[in-house]
């Protein structure tokens, strides 16, 4: 399987479904975040780490991200600029919470991850 992706992805202008799922990628690169037409990022069954910190700059077009079975261990804050997120899949990763701008994303309607921090209980 692939080890890592070139920046020179980055370059594919017209790409909207990026897919590299069940490789042994452990980062991304960050010029996947100047794909302005990427609308579907398929990254299952790799080793990744972390996804990219600029994600939220696809915030225009980005809408499915899959990602379950990886090591990433937070989503970072830029998703919260992810406005036409629909799904998020993060299943299979050590996550245990969701940056809180996410709730307020209005298309997001699948989020699907594993042991997730319980909401705290509101107080009397």
């Amino acid at each position: 399987g692939l080890l890592h992706l070139p920046d020179e992805i980055g370059q594919l202008r017209n790409l909207r479904t990026l897919n590299v799922s069940y490789n042994l990628l452990e980062q991304l690169p960050t010029t996947i975040c100047d794909l302005p037409n990427l609308t579907t990022l398929y990254v299952n069954n790799n080793r990744l780490v972390e996804l990219p910190a600029e994600i939220g700059k696809l915030g225009a077009t980005l809408e499915f991200i899959y990602a379950d079975f990886n090591c990433i261990d937070e989503i970072p804050a830029s998703a919260e600029r992810l406005y036409k997120l629909r799904t998020l899949w993060v299943q299979g990763n050590p996550i245990r919470t969701l940056p809180k701008g996410l709730r307020a994303l209005r298309h997001l309607e699948s989020v699907r991850m594993s042991n997730p921090e319980p909401e705290p209980e509101p107080e009397a």
